[in-house]
């Protein structure tokens, strides 16, 4: 792979408004799924169950960015990561690996082991969604709070969705 192109001060803003619009769903849908939806007469799910996939698909994508390295194979150039903000890939316990390797058979992609609910790869739970999304969120913040701290700014539009992820909408 072709050495990564530092990115310039107006692409890392865009790129942080990128990560806390991210935060900022999977915080809202770890509160959706916190509202205890109705079942649907006849199935095991209701409509949470579009919250449920959107933490998953959050959750994947800020995962990503805080773990992965330019060195990783399958990263792109295109590829927002934490060491594009000078910071180290963060490193989380097996508990959260294994749950991001399930999201890439349940979430992520239509596969054979989702099909037949692979023991290896059990389905992501709604309280697994919100227990490790709460904890990405808490280190994801600390990360983008260290950026803001360090120089790095949010545009306009980025700056609305912190102010609505850390709770002060106006």
């Amino acid at each position: 792979m072709a050495k990564r192109k530092r990115k310039g001060r107006d692409e890392l803003r865009r790129a942080l408004r990128c990560v806390v619009y991210d935060m900022l769903i999977l915080k809202w849908a770890i509160e959706d799924l916190r509202s205890n939806d109705p079942r649907v007469a006849d199935l095991r799910f209701g409509r949470d169950e579009v919250s449920l996939a959107a933490a998953l698909i959050k959750f994947r994508t800020l995962y990503d960015f805080l773990t992965r390295s330019s060195s990783d194979n399958g990263v792109r150039n295109t590829d927002i990561l934490v060491e594009d903000f000078g910071l180290a890939p963060k490193v989380f316990s097996n508990e959260i690996v294994q749950f991001r390797k399930s999201l890439d058979k349940f979430g992520a992609h239509l596969t054979y082991q989702r099909a037949v609910k692979s023991k290896d790869y059990p389905q992501p739970t709604r309280r697994q969604a919100k227990k490790y999304g709460s904890k990405l969120l808490d280190i994801a913040n600390a990360l983008v709070q260290e950026c803001l701290d360090s120089g790095y700014s949010l545009p306009p539009v980025g700056r609305k969705y912190y102010k609505q992820f850390r709770g002060n909408p106006s």
